[in-house]
């Protein structure tokens, strides 16, 4: 009995790992640019350019920012935009969410700033940006 017992507890393990799996997630090196188009004393027009320079579809993208000084978004064109913390964070909408290799989408938001301030670039972080094609396993 106790052997089969033991048994009957090994088998468990090793069909509970088996069902766990793995998944993969990939990472493109698409790049990301922020530019501006024109600033005046209170405020500013950017864009963020993601272009899509690898050979594989991107499938949905999101990308981050960090605030520069006093700045804030007052209306965006594009993307869904939010605030967090420091950051901003930009997703697709539905119909901006497939970029072909050697095709490029883009966003843009009128900004607010104190009028003193020249807009610094941020750098535009994220996983559609960063290394090149990866795969990394994500347990399931």
């Amino acid at each position: 009995m106790k052997i089969r017992k033991h048994s009957l507890i090994k088998k468990a393990v090793y069909t509970t790992a088996a069902l766990i799996g793995f998944s993969s997630t990939t990472s493109y090196a698409a790049s990301c640019e922020f530019v501006v188009f024109s600033q005046w004393n209170s405020g500013f027009v950017a864009n963020i350019i993601i272009d899509n320079d690898t050979n594989q579809t991107i499938d949905g993208w999101e990308v981050s920012w960090e605030r520069q000084n006093d700045t804030e978004i007052a209306s965006d064109w594009s993307a869904n935009i939010s605030s967090a913390g420091a950051s901003y964070i930009a997703s697709n909408l539905s119909w901006n969410s497939v970029i072909r290799p050697g095709q490029s989408t883009r966003f843009g938001f009128v900004g607010r700033k104190t009028a003193d301030d020249t807009v610094r670039i941020p750098e535009v972080l994220g996983e559609v940006c960063s290394g090149g094609p990866s795969t990394s396993p994500t347990p399931v």
